[in-house]
């Protein structure tokens, strides 16, 4: 006998009895989604964090946000300068002179210097940069009123100058001692003159007896002339000074014994002139040629 059928001969156990199996029975489409469907739910609802939104408010309880008004500028006004041209320069006399070409103007213009002259704007280069080793400080100013002036050139040097029109931030100046024009930005233009007692050094000069081909100098011509005279010693005749010591001066300028105005006609840049009066009519002469002056002793050389 089994230790299992003792107990239960004692009836201390009960026989175990197996459930009948159910019959296999293929769950409808709707009993298998309908779980899944709550589990998802289910998993959303567990998900999805409590969001506590913020109360509405009515627009009368929200304070109206009105931008803060930017603080006032105060800009300095500009300062009222008046200043005075630069005195006339120093007219050569009549007849023939050395000089030398400084600078030629789109209109013709010729602007000469004398040797003298020369050496006086070397003297006075030195002098303003002595007296002035700082900037002045810049301020607004009213150019209206302003003629004469002191120009920082591309050299970072002094110059004087004088002021020809305004344009925007930049100034058309002319350098009265070379003659040169230029525009330049209005900071380095101060509203002062420099050694106002020394006349400005270069000559304006225009020639005599030819017409411009076109009623005007012509870019083309105005760069024949530039490339024959810049920065070269010529020899000119000052044929009639003129009654306003700042109005050129009516001249012959000849290169190496050669006329500049014939050289100009010759290429058909200019034409004679055939209205000029007989008063004023002067033949162009070119200077007398400079000869060696040679002290030669012949003393021996030659038989007695």
């Amino acid at each position: 006998m089994s230790f299992a059928d003792f107990l239960l001969s004692e009836g201390l156990a009960l026989r175990d009895k197996k459930p009948r199996a159910a019959p296999n029975k293929k769950p409808e489409d709707t009993d298998a989604k309908t779980p899944v469907c709550k589990t998802q739910n289910d998993r959303k609802e567990e998900s999805s964090p409590d969001v506590h939104l913020p109360p509405t408010y009515s627009s009368s309880l929200i304070p109206s946000l009105v931008p803060a008004e930017p603080a006032p500028q105060f800009t300095m006004p500009p300062e009222k300068v008046v200043t005075t041209l630069y005195q006339p320069p120093e007219l050569p006399c009549l007849g023939h002179v050395r000089i030398s070409v400084s600078a030629v103007g789109d209109d013709g213009v010729i602007y000469i210097m004398t040797q003298d002259a020369e050496h006086q704007l070397e003297q006075l280069k030195e002098k303003i940069q002595q007296s002035l080793k700082t900037l002045p400080t810049p301020k607004p100013y009213t150019w209206k009123s302003v003629q004469g002036c002191a120009v920082i050139g591309p050299d970072m040097s002094w110059y004087r100058g004088q002021l020809l029109e305004l344009l925007g931030g930049h100034v058309k100046v002319q350098y009265v001692d070379l003659g040169l024009v230029e525009c330049i930005p209005v900071v380095h233009v101060y509203p002062m003159l420099l050694c106002a007692d020394v006349p400005q050094l270069c000559v304006p000069c225009q020639l005599l007896g030819i017409k411009p081909a076109g009623e005007k100098w012509q870019p083309d011509a105005v760069a024949l002339i530039k490339n024959v005279l810049l920065h070269r010693s010529v020899a000119i005749q000052v044929v009639e000074l003129p009654a306003d010591p700042r109005a050129p001066l009516m001249v012959h300028v000849f290169l190496d014994g050669m006329s500049l105005s014939r050289i100009l006609c010759h290429h058909e840049h200019a034409s004679m002139d055939q209205t000029l009066s007989v008063s004023k009519e002067v033949k162009a002469e070119p200077p007398a040629p400079v000869l060696d002056d040679w002290d030669m002793n012949t003393k021996g050389l030659t038989p007695e």
